[in-house]
């Protein structure tokens, strides 16, 4: 099994989890996250490379059989992209709080602005300040 963390976040978010399973979890890093490096090539951060990242790792931690893949949010969208690209490395899928994508223009539009918006809010703030602004947000008031 393979779990994928969401953004900001790491491999040791899923550590938790990952002891109370008894059989191996692979818990990779997302380039720019965790222990990986943090190129400053903005190509580099492309959803193709960061698949062939994932399957970079799961070939060389699991390279004879397809794997279970799990994850959240922006790991979520990277799962299933690496399922739809690759798909002989994948036997079952598991999506947490993700999506294909939006369905408009307008939609994609306003989420390329927005998305903008916050990447220059965390470039000036820092990431601990996002994750603050994101942990109080109603959608997690239950967790609170």
């Amino acid at each position: 099994m393979v779990i994928l963390h969401g953004f900001t976040g790491c491999s040791a978010n899923h550590r938790p989890i990952a002891r109370l399973l008894h059989f191996p979890v692979l818990l990779p890093d997302v380039l720019g996250h965790g222990e990986t490096a943090a190129p400053a090539d903005a190509a580099r951060y492309t959803i193709d490379q960061a698949a062939a990242d994932i399957v970079d790792f799961i070939q060389q931690h699991s390279p004879t059989s397809p794997i279970d893949l799990i994850g959240y949010s922006m790991g979520a969208r990277l799962a299933l992209y690496i399922a739809l690209a690759y798909p002989a490395h994948i036997r079952t899928l598991t999506l947490e709080s993700g999506s294909p994508g939006l369905d408009t223009d307008a939609e994609r539009a306003a989420r390329i602005a927005s998305d903008a918006d916050l990447a220059d809010s965390i470039e000036w703030d820092g990431i601990p300040s996002f994750d603050e602004k994101w942990e109080t947000l109603p959608l997690f008031a239950t967790q609170q």
